[in-house]
C-alpha cells in the first residue's frame, strides 16, 4: 500500500513474499478473487524435516525410549532404509487398537518421503536390568528434552530452543560405565511355562543322587527374541529345564502335587525325581 501511494497509481500485479521458504501444498486463491486481511492464500510446508507417526503395541513399550534411533521402510522405495529419532511417545494408550503413538523426527533432504506415506519401523534395542536401555552412542551424553537430535558430551543448552540439556541416564539409558548389575538375567523362552497370570520354571536341585527338579514361580520381564528377562525368582548359575518341562509338570498334576495349573496341588513338595533327566539348560547367560 505504501508503494502504491508513493507511485501515485495502482499496479496490475503485487508481489507478496511468503514469510518462510518451502513447498506449496495448498492453494486457496484463484485469479480474479478478492482477498482481505487474514485470508489464507497459500499453505507452505518445509518438507526437509518430517514427522513419522508409528503405532507401538503395549508389549513394545519396554523397548522404546526418547532419543532412540528408528529404522523404517516404505513400499514406495523397496530395499531402501530410512532413519529417524524418537521425539515423543504418547502417554495415552488407544483403548481400541491397544497401541501408543510414537513420533519420529526424520530428515528428508532429497524430498523422497511424502506426507501420508505408509511406513514400517524397527527399533533395535538392548534392555538392561531395571528396564533401562543400553545404547553406547548415548552413554554419558547430555540431550535436549525437546530436540533429541541435539546430543552433547557435556552440560549446556540446546542449539535450537535454548533449553538446558539433561543427562541421558535421566531418560532411561544406562550410564557410561555399566556395571554387572546392569546386565539382565535371561532364560530361554522354552524354559518358562506361562499361564497368563503366572510363570513357572523347573530348577535343578543341586547335591542330590538322582536328577531332581523343583517347580518355582518367577516374575518375567519383556521377551527379547528367544529369551525372557527375569525380574525375580532366579539367580545366576541356577540350571533350568528347557525341554521336557511339560512332562514333568504333567507328572506332578497326576500325583496331585503343585504344578503349573494347580499351584496348591495335593502334596507338600513340588520336587519331582526322574531316572532319565529332562534336558537342563546351560547356566544363565547375560545378554
Amino acid at each position: 500500500m505504501a508503494a502504491v501511494e508513493q507511485r501515485g497509481k495502482a499496479e496490475d500485479h503485487v508481489t507478496v513474499n511468503a514469510p518462510v521458504s518451502g513447498i506449496v501444498i495448498q492453494k486457496n486463491a484463484q485469479e480474479g478473487m478478492y482477498v482481505q486481511t487474514g485470508t489464507h492464500i497459500y499453505a507452505i510446508a518445509d518438507l526437509s524435516q518430517l514427522w513419522v507417526k508409528l503405532d507401538a503395541y503395549e508389549a513394545d513399550l519396554s523397548w522404546l525410549r526418547y532419543g532412540q534411533k528408528v529404522e523404517f521402510t516404505s513400499v514406495s522405495y523397496p530395499g531402501e532404509t530410512f532413519t529417524g529419532t524418537i521425539a515423543f511417545i504418547d502417554p495415552i494408550l488407544n483403548p481400541v487398537t491397544r497401541t501408543v503413538k510414537v513420533r519420529v523426527n526424520v530428515p528428508n533432504p532429497r524430498g523422497k518421503l511424502k506426507p501420508e506415506m505408509f511406513v514400517h519401523g524397527v527399533v533395535h534395542s538392548r534392555v538392561a536390568a531395571g528396564g533401562r536401555v543400553l545404547d553406547e552412542a548415548l552413554a554419558g551424553k547430555w540431550m535436549c528434552p525437546m530436540h533429541p537430535e541435539i546430543v552433547k558430551d557435556s552440560a549446556g543448552k540446546c542449539d535450537l530452543c535454548g533449553m538446558p540439556l539433561v543427562q541421558a541416564e535421566s531418560l532411561g539409558y544406562v550410564s557410561a560405565a555399566p556395571t554387572e548389575q546392569d546386565k539382565p538375567l535371561v532364560i530361554p523362552v522354552s524354559a518358562a511355562l506361562v499361564t497368563g497370570t503366572r510363570a513357572i520354571v523347573y530348577v535343578e536341585k543341586p547335591g542330590v543322587a538322582q536328577p531332581t527338579y523343583e517347580g518355582r514361580e518367577i516374575v518375567l520381564g519383556p521377551r527379547a527374541g528367544n529369551y525372557y528377562l527375569v525380574r525375580q525368582g532366579l539367580t545366576e548359575g541356577e540350571r533350568v529345564v528347557t525341554r521336557g518341562n511339560f512332562k514333568i509338570d504333567s507328572a506332578l498334576q497326576i500325583q496331585a502335587k503343585p504344578s503349573m495349573m494347580s499351584p496348591e496341588g495335593g502334596g507338600a513338595s513340588a520336587g519331582h525325581s526322574h531316572a532319565r533327566p529332562a534336558s537342563p539348560a546351560p547356566e544363565h547367560k547375560h545378554d
